[in-house]
């Protein structure tokens, strides 16, 4: 049996929290299409293309977030599944088709499966059906990489909406290297550095022979 200390089921719990509101307002689907012309920046082949799917395979050093820890630390996506490491040598593995996670807890306290996915994870989640507008907003030259601003509005199926912009650096494909989202009091910021291409260990997404059903 996994023993789990009190800081052990409070992370959980703040984990569950992070995406309570997202997990109310949507489910794992197909993007919906808008018909409304938009600029498009490159690698956006249409106005409702969620911008985050296309990265499918990288890893970089994440610091700040939407939801979760602002804590600097790594974070890897190979196909659906997202890792994302906190500073005690703890992580989170999420599936963003599914949402089915589990949590290695630091120190050998034990792993946790259950749901919904790390706050980390988001904005790399299935939008369900969902309304993506997509707004050119600018340029800007940050850490080197030369971006194209947009203003994404995402609103799901319920009318909930989210607003974020994103900085897409051109010389990186257009990944999002930095992300803001507006309208949940002060801004929250994600940055993304160090990002690489190359498939990341396998192993790294693979829960621990025993863990414990939230």
């Amino acid at each position: 049996m996994v023993h789990l200390s009190r800081p052990g089921v409070i992370m959980i719990i703040m984990i569950a929290l992070s995406l309570v509101s997202i997990g109310q307002n949507s489910s794992p689907a197909t993007v919906q299409s808008s018909s409304e012309p938009k600029l498009l920046s490159v690698g956006a082949n249409s106005q409702d293309e969620d911008p985050f799917s296309k990265f499918s395979q990288f890893s970089a050093l994440m610091s700040g977030s939407l939801m979760g820890p602002e804590e600097e630390a790594k974070i890897y996506r190979m196909g659906s599944k997202i890792r994302t490491n906190s500073v005690d040598g703890g992580y989170v593995v999420s599936d963003v088709n599914t949402y089915e996670t589990f949590v290695k807890l630091a120190n050998n306290k034990g792993c946790i499966k259950g749901t919904p996915p790390g706050g980390r994870t988001f904005p790399y989640l299935v939008l369900g059906k969902s309304k993506v507008e997509r707004t050119r907003a600018g340029e800007e030259t940050i850490d080197g990489h030369f971006c194209e601003i947009e203003n994404v509005t995402i609103t799901q199926e319920s009318g909930h909406e989210i607003k974020l912009k994103i900085w897409e650096a051109q010389d990186l494909q257009g990944f999002p290297i930095k992300i803001e989202q507006d309208g949940v009091g002060t801004p929250r910021i994600a940055i993304y550095k160090n990002v690489s291409f190359a498939p990341p260990d396998p192993k790294l997404f693979k829960p621990p022979a025993h863990c414990l059903d939230l």
